[in-house]
């Protein structure tokens, strides 16, 4: 369980309670399976309730390696849709997550994926804990808080200046407060900062220069979450494999996003063996 990995993800597992069930949710559960249908070797950190069932949707998958650490909860979310938007409220909280939960013999993945939900990996897990890593934030956890009744509300990124320098950073306009100002104020301050747009596509800043990558169009919409962590995790992979070739990271991951929300329909995170067929969706043939 402990042998070396390729594309280290840790945060919290989710446990989305709904009308049909408990499913698995959460950065952890989406990019991991994208990275595993790209072909890598994937090791994820996280912490939930050992007997939670939505467990069952990692474990047992080959080439893909759990390191769970008890809590008394899961991270337990229950999402309701109104014409408001979505109101979320949060029922449960497993453990903060620390760097010496990591084992040893997964600090030198090439990819490290600072993928948190909630609030929930502790000062000790920063970038530059990971030499020689590209390492990756989707900080969208790093940007939330709850009341005494778990309704969940935003928060600025505490610690945005001290890790954007380091990392490569992938959010949504919607994380941003769809915010011109805070945009900027990130781009600047960002190794590489990537900012998704829902069916605009996204756009790649680097040194502070903005660039621009169209969505293609769709014919339905299967899988209407999950399509950001699907976005960074083939970023990430594309960006180890090809060294430095922005365009076509951006291009992979912004087709491959697109084809999950498509093809997917599995509730929750995907099986690997439904991640697999959306990679062989026909606009990704050429690209992968």
């Amino acid at each position: 369980m402990t042998s070396a990995v390729d594309y280290l993800v840790l945060g919290h597992v989710a446990h989305d309670r709904t009308p049909a069930g408990p499913q698995l949710g959460g950065t952890v559960a989406y990019s991991s399976v994208v990275a595993r249908a790209m072909g890598l070797r994937v090791g994820i950190v996280t912490s939930a309730h050992p007997a939670d069932p939505v467990l069952a949707g990692l474990h047992g998958l080959d080439g893909l390696d759990v390191h769970l650490i008890p809590a008394e909860s899961s991270t337990i979310f229950v999402n309701t849709y109104t014409e408001a938007g979505r109101v979320q409220v949060v029922e449960g909280h497993a453990r903060t997550l620390r760097l010496a939960d990591v084992p040893d013999g997964w600090r030198r993945a090439p990819i490290v994926h600072l993928g948190p939900i909630t609030p929930s990996l502790d000062a000790s897990i920063r970038p530059e804990n990971f030499p020689g890593a590209l390492v990756g934030i989707t900080p969208q956890g790093y940007m939330r808080t709850w009341d005494e009744a778990g309704h969940v509300s935003p928060v600025p990124w505490a610690q945005a200046a001290a890790m954007l320098p380091h990392a490569v950073t992938v959010l949504s306009d919607e994380d941003l407060g769809h915010s011109e100002a805070l945009e900027q104020e990130y781009a600047a301050l960002a190794r590489a900062l990537v900012v998704t747009r829902n069916y605009n596509g996204a756009s790649l800043y680097l040194g502070g220069v903005r660039r621009d990558y169209a969505a293609p169009q769709i014919a339905r919409l299967c899988h209407p979450t999950g399509a950001g962590d699907v976005f960074a995790a083939a970023l990430f992979v594309t960006l180890l494999r090809h060294p430095g070739d922005w365009d076509r990271a951006m291009v992979v991951a912004v087709n491959v996003a697109s084809s999950f929300v498509e093809y997917c329909g599995d509730p929750g995170a995907p099986s690997l063996e439904s991640m697999r067929r959306v990679l062989e969706a026909p606009r990704l043939r050429a690209l992968l």
